[in-house]
């Protein structure tokens, strides 16, 4: 082989390996991206909803602040896992009461609501169709038996569509944009299912209907600005506007 080829084929064979190496980083860089993770959502009226993280980027504690509820949810892990989680008041002091997780086959199954006397004050018992949460069952306060509370129906995406709660005879309906939810990377969603909905993109219609009559009892139409990476950064609708800052 003459030289020239020698130079040109080691000429090739560095431009393949830059390329290679640039679109790693790329890719690199595109993932770190998606990894955005929610700070804090502004209610409004000075109240805001805080999350902080661990150094594995799973959620450390959540606070509400600036209502007349105020609260520290602190969660606690075994093996990379949230085991349970405890509540302090807004002045740090421990309120006695703790939630305690269940697993089977790395889902959580089951939530444990003790009071502070030590007592289980509340059972949920979560069913899953595959890794979709599809029913809740519940368990309150001197109740012997489990009853049905909740069933959830899903999109193609995965995302919650209708929940019904089977005890009130209410359903709620959602649709969605196309943009990422602030919860996109929060993980195990399931810990905020009493409080959230948009776990994939966000709503922007929320409907509550009698079961039995089909009346409509609530409508809420949402609207979304968002950042360049597709994230929301205000919500707007209900005579509410709340405001999304990431890490």
């Amino acid at each position: 082989m003459s030289k020239n080829n020698s130079l040109l084929l080691l000429l090739f064979t560095f431009l393949i390996l830059s390329c290679s190496e640039s679109d790693n980083e790329i890719k690199e860089e595109r993932n770190q991206e998606e990894k955005v993770y929610l700070k804090s959502i502004n209610l409004g009226s000075s109240a805001f909803y805080n999350f902080y993280y661990n150094n594995e980027n799973s959620v450390d504690y959540i606070e509400l602040e600036g209502t007349q509820n105020d609260f520290t949810k602190k969660f606690y892990y075994e093996n990379g896992k949230i085991k349970s989680a405890e509540y302090f008041d807004e002045n740090g002091n421990p309120t006695g009461s703790k939630e305690v997780y269940v697993y089977e086959n790395n889902q959580i199954i089951e939530r444990q609501d003790y009071l502070s006397s030590g007592e289980v004050d509340e059972i949920y018992q979560y069913n899953y169709n595959e890794n979709l949460l599809e029913t809740i069952n519940y368990k309150g306060f001197n109740q012997t038996e489990l009853s049905p509370l909740e069933k959830i129906e899903y999109d193609s995406e995965g995302r919650i569509i209708s929940r019904e709660n089977l005890q009130s005879n209410i359903i709620t309906n959602y649709s969605y944009d196309h943009q990422k939810s602030p919860f996109l990377n929060f993980e195990p969603n399931i810990v905020l299912i009493d409080d959230f909905t948009g776990f994939v993109n966000n709503p922007i219609s929320i409907e509550k209907i009698n079961g039995e009559s089909t009346e409509i009892i609530n409508q809420i139409n949402l609207s979304y600005e968002y950042n360049i990476l597709n994230f929301p950064i205000k919500r707007t609708g209900n005579d509410q506007n709340w405001e999304y800052i990431y890490y």
